[in-house]
């Protein structure tokens, strides 16, 4: 429950009127799709995705996800069920595999499952250019057992052979299906581009010749679903919509002669701002642009580094400009929800920019927390009160802090570092993208600086990670949020700090990281409301 006092807070932009938005897909069908799709094991270690396409148990798959000498698969399917798959033909040239299940078993128990699988029709038709996909998949990062992400995408080159298209995919995705408004398999996902409009897909076409020399005939009776959507869905938000957020979105930029950009902010009421904390370097000077061209200087008044949430005021006093006269109405956040995101401001016409169309692939989800790194080799010193810097790693996070060999470092955060296991203990209250602050002794004189904590270097050549960031810069600050909202628009990590819309102009959520290439996360409104009345409180005192 939120507490009164956020209630009447809070609506001074939002109306807590919690109905949900109109633009969602169809329940029943992604819950069907999702039940078809398959994630598919090898022995060595490496995860694909599948999709069933006939009550028989056949399953297609990409590939280069099943390699040549293997016989049996391993499957993990919906409902927490487990089974075994036998490879029946394979494609290397088109990048599509026949497999058919041979036994499935449910975790507790010893029998096994003789229910025939969900399964998805092939499309007669190759996609047409233009036309909105969602992709369905099973990223590789992510723990078996979860229900398959989804994406919402359009296609830019189409033949019955190969499709190209802008729904993201992942590390886990290959052999995964690309599906059309129908409910139909309009693809198989075979590659991730190096852009966010280059990810390919193996057609229809390649997929019935695959299936004519196996022998296996797809059942002409489709499976009855309804329409992941309307014929008449809209896909753009109206300009009412984009003029009201413009009044309650905030451009955030560095105080200088050349200002830089450095996140998207969210109007809370008249006074207060909402923005992501990891994007502020610390005791830098800012200001605010808002819809109407105006400048403002803005102090940062309350700061939570754990949902990494920063709350801004004016630093003067003089007013903001007002925010807008309607209250922003607030919608419950459901799984396939359609969705845009808030970007920034076009100050030629005065209203907001937002992202292409998205959707939400889950609620209540949470991004595991990842061990800091803060770039630097210290040693205990006998009879020193500190740790002493033996080495800062080139272009790391203590070198780009300025640090240097000989330096003693005396507090992290405000907590003394005697020894490297309290080092150690520090850093772990962390993220990497959290801002730290040193205190140091450095020739007898002590100095503070502010460090911001980095990833693991190793992770930079890792296969997940790597592909992750071909298709734009990822939040660093991206790790340890709990039940947050997943969606698939490809956000600029700058942009991070405006709000989630539906698409009939109700506010369901606000963008707080640039997950990976097929996921950004939002948080619920609600933490907002929380947020807010805590800076109130300190405001107030």
């Amino acid at each position: 429950m939120i507490g009164l006092m956020a209630r009447l807070a809070i609506t001074a932009v939002f109306c807590l009127s919690c109905i949900p938005a109109s633009g969602q897909l169809s329940r029943s069908t992604i819950e069907q799709l999702q039940r078809a799709t398959v994630r598919v094991s090898v022995a060595g270690g490496g995860v694909c995705s599948g999709v069933f396409i006939t009550p028989r148990g056949h399953i297609l798959t990409a590939s280069h996800g099943v390699p040549a000498d293997v016989r049996e698969v391993r499957l993990q399917m919906a409902g927490d069920r487990h089974g075994t798959a036998l490879l029946l033909a394979r494609d290397a040239d088109s990048d599509a595999a026949l497999l058919q299940l041979q036994s499935t078993e449910q975790p507790g128990t010893s029998n096994s499952a003789d229910a025939p699988p969900v399964w998805v029709p092939i499309a007669t038709a190759p996609a047409s250019p233009n036309e909105m996909l969602v992709a369905l998949g099973c990223p590789a990062r992510e723990p078996s057992g979860g229900s398959p992400s989804i994406r919402l995408g359009a296609v830019r080159a189409a033949d019955p052979e190969v499709l190209r298209t802008t729904c993201m995919l992942t590390v886990g995705d290959s052999g995964g299906p690309l599906i059309n408004r129908l409910g139909q398999l309009a693809g198989l996902h075979r590659q991730i581009g190096a852009g966010r409009e280059a990810n390919l897909h193996v057609g229809p076409g390649s997929l019935r010749d695959l299936l004519r020399k196996a022998g296996v005939q797809p059942p002409l009776q489709a499976p009855s679903v309804s329409p992941l959507w309307p014929e008449t869905q809209q896909w753009q938000a109206s300009p009412q919509t984009l003029s009201q957020l413009a009044r309650s979105t905030v451009e955030i930029l560095t105080h200088t002669t050349a200002a830089e950009l450095r996140c998207v902010g969210t109007r809370l009421d008249r006074r207060f701002i909402a923005v992501k904390l990891s994007l502020l370097k610390p005791a830098e000077s800012l200001q605010g642009r808002f819809s109407d061209g105006s400048m403002r200087q803005l102090k940062l008044v309350h700061a939570n580094p754990q949902l990494d949430i920063a709350v801004l005021e004016n630093a003067v006093e003089a007013p903001l400009p007002p925010p807008p006269p309607e209250m922003l109405p607030m919608a419950i956040a459901e799984a396939g929800e359609l969705v845009f995101a808030v970007c920034g401001l076009d100050l030629k016409t005065g209203l907001c920019r937002i992202s292409g169309p998205g959707v939400i692939t889950r609620t209540n989800h949470s991004e595991p927390p990842a061990t800091p790194r803060i770039g630097m080799l210290l040693e205990e010193q006998s009879g020193e009160s500190g740790l002493r810097v033996r080495e800062a790693a080139p272009n790391g996070p203590a070198a780009v802090a300025g640090l240097q060999s000989g330096d003693l470092l005396l507090t992290l955060s405000g907590h003394p570092v005697r020894t490297l296991s309290e080092l150690g203990t520090e850093v772990l209250r962390h993220q990497p993208g959290d801002w730290l602050t040193l205190e140091l002794l450095r020739s007898g004189k002590n100095l503070t600086t502010d460090l911001q904590a980095g990833h693991d270097p190793a992770t930079t050549f890792d296969r997940l990670e790597y592909l992750d960031g071909r298709a734009g810069a990822l939040s660093v600050r991206r790790t340890g949020f709990k039940a947050v909202l997943q969606h698939d628009i490809p956000l600029q990590p700058s942009e991070c700090g405006g709000l989630l819309i539906s698409v009939d102009g109700r506010a369901v959520g606000w963008n707080i990281a640039r997950r990976a290439r097929e996921s950004s996360l939002g948080l619920p409104l609600q933490v907002l409301t929380e947020e807010f009345s805590t800076a109130a409180e300190i405001a107030r005192e």
